[in-house]
C-alpha cells in the first residue's frame, strides 16, 4: 500500500478510536441531574426548555421525576415552568399534583394555561365539586379555586384501600 493509504487508515482510525473513548467515557447524554441543572442555569431561554424536553425524555423515570419537580419548584421562567409541566403530565406523576394547583394562581397566563389544562386532565375534564376557573379571573379567585383544589385532593379517597 502507498503511504497515503496509511496516513488515511490511520486517521480513519483515530477518529473512531476518540469516538467510542468519547462516548465511553461518559461524553454522550447527560444524566437527569445534569439536564435539570442546564434547565434551570443555561444562559438562554431555549436552551433551558431544550433540556427540559431532554430531561422528559429520559428513560430513567426514577430520577427524572425528582428533577423534574425541582425545576418547576425552582425556575421563575415561564417557559421552562410550562415544559417541566408538560413533562410531569406526560409521565403521569400524581406527586406532582400540588404544584399544578399552586400554577392555577401563577401572574403569568401561559403558567395558568398549562396548569387549567392538566388539572382538567387529572380530572377527567370537570373539576371536581362544581368548581369553575376561569384563567383570566381576578387573583384572589383563582386563589381559592387554587385552596379548593388542594383541600379536595388531600381528602382521602373511599374507593382507595387502606393498608
Amino acid at each position: 500500500m502507498k503511504p497515503l493509504y496509511w496516513v488515511i487508515l490511520a486517521g480513519i482510525v483515530l477518529i473512531l478510536g476518540a469516538y467510542v473513548a468519547w462516548d465511553y467515557l461518559g461524553g454522550g447524554p447527560p444524566g437527569p441531574a445534569q439536564a435539570a441543572n442546564r434547565a434551570l442555569t443555561a444562559s438562554d431561554s431555549k436552551t433551558r426548555v431544550q433540556a427540559v424536553t431532554q430531561l422528559t425524555m429520559s428513560p430513567d423515570r426514577k430520577a427524572v421525576l425528582p428533577e423534574l419537580r425541582r425545576v418547576a419548584n425552582e425556575t421563575k421562567e415561564p417557559e421552562v415552568l410550562v415544559a417541566a409541566m408538560r413533562g410531569l403530565m406526560e409521565l403521569s406523576d400524581t406527586g406532582s399534583r400540588p404544584l399544578f394547583f399552586s400554577a392555577l394562581d401563577h401572574p403569568d397566563k401561559s403558567v395558568r394555561v398549562e396548569a387549567y389544562k392538566d388539572v382538567l386532565l387529572m380530572y377527567g375534564g370537570n373539576l371536581p365539586e362544581g368548581l369553575t376557573y376561569k384563567v383570566d379571573a381576578p387573583a384572589a379567585e383563582r386563589a381559592e379555586v387554587a385552596r379548593k383544589l388542594k383541600e379536595f385532593d388531600e381528602r382521602p379517597n373511599p374507593m382507595m384501600k387502606k393498608e
